[in-house]
């Protein structure tokens, strides 16, 4: 099974935004990466290069987020598919490229135990569990927009 990586939230809010702006009528459940804007696009890019240096630090830790797993499922039911592997390969080349440039600055025992980085992890971990709501928000939002019931498997609201 392939996995989603934070790009798939990043894009699943920015897709349903970008098509909530622009279209009054009800908004087709399955958003693609080609319904962002060009600056849109870049963000979401710049946004996967840092997600994939925070992963590749926790990674390093013995801390994997997981992030992946749980971004596509919280959006799987409004980003289509070919958009969301779009994403994934996009994280996973980001993944392999930082992992070469970035763990070689400390060793693992040194930077895994130091409180300060310990710290940035833990916040990390918060980020991107903030950023798994706001998507399976977003595409709530979108299901609900089109006047449909909430997506199988998503929160079905909040009181």
């Amino acid at each position: 099974m392939s996995r989603v990586r934070l790009r798939s939230a990043f894009l699943a809010v920015a897709l349903c935004a970008a098509a909530l702006a622009a279209a009054p009528a009800p908004v087709r459940a399955e958003l693609t990466l080609e319904s962002l804007t060009p600056a849109l696009r870049e963000k979401l890019w710049k946004e996967v290069r840092a997600a994939a240096f925070r992963e590749v630090i926790l990674r390093y830790c013995g801390k994997p987020s997981g992030i992946e797993v749980k971004i596509r499922e919280a959006v799987a039911p409004c980003v289509k598919k070919d958009s969301l592997d779009a994403v994934e390969r996009r994280f996973q080349s980001e993944i392999r490229t930082q992992s070469k440039q970035t763990v070689r600055f400390r060793p693992k025992s040194d930077l895994c135990t130091d409180r300060e980085v310990n710290e940035v992890l833990t916040k990390v971990e918060a980020r991107f569990a903030k950023i798994v709501r706001d998507a399976k928000a977003a595409c709530l939002a979108c299901a609900t927009c089109r006047g449909e019931p909430p997506p199988a498997g998503s929160f079905s609201g909040r009181k």
